[in-house]
């Protein structure tokens, strides 16, 4: 999934569960962030008391190494879980221990877990996480040929993820073809809309206990045809995207969205707010994988505070997550595996 899902969605998801409008934008942008958070950095290297490492939960370099690789997408991006779940039949009948399926009881438990701790960027990773089990269906954040399209070019890509599906899985419109499946033909839009109910449902009866299944699950169905109306028709060229996002942006505006103006989304504000960088030479930019010749070096912009800024809660909550899901996925589906990097 792209920024539509991530963030607007999710913004729209998270404030019609009952977050605030505040809760609902720092659980977006989490969950948006997950994917421009590509590198990892040292702030005030030369202290020991202000020393901090953040941890990358997306990389767009394959150069890297593997097993850096497999923990990142497994962890963030390709929730492994069940091999036998129908969404999962094939027409080569194949089955792998990573294979993301829609909703699987390991997402299930991941954002519980997540949403436990009250802590709205945990929420806001987990949501990210939870959502791509649907877009990412049937693929693992692996090299293996299970990936593999059987396209033209298919000996010119390498079978990460879906990565021969090129933007095909992401983009809320497009209607597109997986030779794999027993039904090849996939509908992006019932596939996102699966995502944003199943999303609803596990927020509303976190911040609405004593609601009724029914009520939510009615709540729910309105969501789902306001989300449906907002991304429209067929759009496999992504072109009506302007449009969407005014209507995900008026929907913000009515009162059983929050009642007030969907935030615009800045990937560097959090670090930006958080963080000087000391150029050295040309500038490096942190968002992209371009090297200088000459690294930046970085400081906190408030030493004294710094542990209060969203990037600091973000990546504190990006640590967490990859701890606590690495023991869960150790004791499911990664157990008896031997995989580099786990």
């Amino acid at each position: 999934m792209d920024i539509e899902f991530h963030y607007h969605m999710t913004y729209l998801i998270a404030a019609r569960a009952g977050f605030t409008p505040d809760e609902a934008a720092l659980v977006a942008y989490s969950c948006q962030y997950v994917d421009d958070n590509i590198h990892t950095l040292v702030i005030d290297d030369q202290s020991d008391a202000l020393r901090y490492e953040n941890y990358f939960s997306q990389t767009y370099d394959i150069t890297k190494a593997k097993d850096e690789l497999l923990r990142v997408y497994c962890l963030f991006h390709f929730m492994p879980g069940d091999p036998q779940s129908p969404d999962a039949y094939r027409t080569d009948g194949l089955m792998h221990w990573l294979n993301t399926t829609p909703g699987s009881q390991n997402a299930v438990d991941m954002l519980d877990m997540a949403l436990a701790t009250g802590d709205p960027y945990r929420i806001g990773v987990a949501c990210h996480v939870f959502a791509d089990t649907y877009a990412h269906q049937n693929f693992i954040g692996y090299r293996n040929t299970f990936n593999s399209l059987k396209n033209p070019f298919s000996p010119l890509t390498p079978n990460i993820g879906h990565a021969e599906a090129m933007h095909d899985p992401d983009l809320p419109g497009n209607v597109w073809e997986d030779p794999r499946l027993l039904a090849p033909q996939v509908a992006n839009k019932t596939r996102f809309l699966d995502a944003a109910r199943a999303l609803f449902m596990r927020l509303a009866a976190h911040r609405s206990s004593q609601t009724p299944p029914g009520e939510l699950a009615d709540a729910a169905e309105t969501l789902c045809l306001d989300l449906g109306a907002a991304i429209g028709g067929r759009d496999p060229g992504n072109t009506h995207v302007a449009s969407r996002l005014g209507r995900y942006k008026a929907l913000a505006h009515t009162l059983e969205y929050g009642g007030e103006p969907l935030p615009d989304y800045d990937p560097k504000a959090w670090f930006s707010a958080a963080v000087r960088a000391e150029v050295h030479g040309l500038p490096d930019d942190w968002f992209t994988w371009v090297p200088t010749l000459l690294k930046d070096s970085y400081r906190w912009k408030h030493p004294k505070t710094y542990r209060t800024s969203h990037w600091f809660r973000f990546q504190e909550a990006i640590k967490n997550h990859q701890h606590d899901i690495s023991v869960m996925l150790k004791e499911r589906n990664l157990k008896g595996l031997s995989l580099p990097g786990w």
